[in-house]
């Protein structure tokens, strides 16, 4: 009788319910790597560049983190009406500010070179 009052307990208590209670948790990290750029000091010696990595504690939402592409930026495209406009106006000048037929040959491309240079900076 003794013995069956002693196993009481046992057969009533929620041990075994208790025994198999699994808690989940999960830790997900994110990583981030700086690069910093090695170059010369203040007395002209080099020091090498160097990548610290660090690491974070971000919640997990079970989801997959995808690959971002970096965003590249497009070059403007646009056309500049003022380099042909001056290489022309250029090769124009030079015609009428050369007085010898003779240095014809080489004072309209300077002319056209000018002109192309100077619309180029205008844009």
């Amino acid at each position: 009788m003794k013995k069956l009052l002693l196993l009481l307990p046992l057969l009533l208590a929620p041990t075994p319910v208790m025994a198999q209670q699994v808690n989940y948790t999960q830790i997900c990290t994110q990583y981030r790597e700086v690069y910093t750029p090695g170059g010369h000091d203040y007395y002209g010696y080099y020091y090498p560049g160097k990548v610290t990595s660090e690491r974070y504690v971000v919640p997990c939402n079970n989801t997959r983190y995808s690959y971002a592409e970096p965003l590249q930026v497009q070059p403007q495209k646009y056309t500049c009406a003022a380099v042909p406009v001056g290489a022309i106006l250029g090769g124009i000048a030079s015609y009428a500010a050369t007085p010898r037929v003779a240095d014809h040959w080489y004072m309209i491309p300077l002319g056209i070179l000018g002109g192309g240079v100077v619309g180029n900076a205008l844009c």
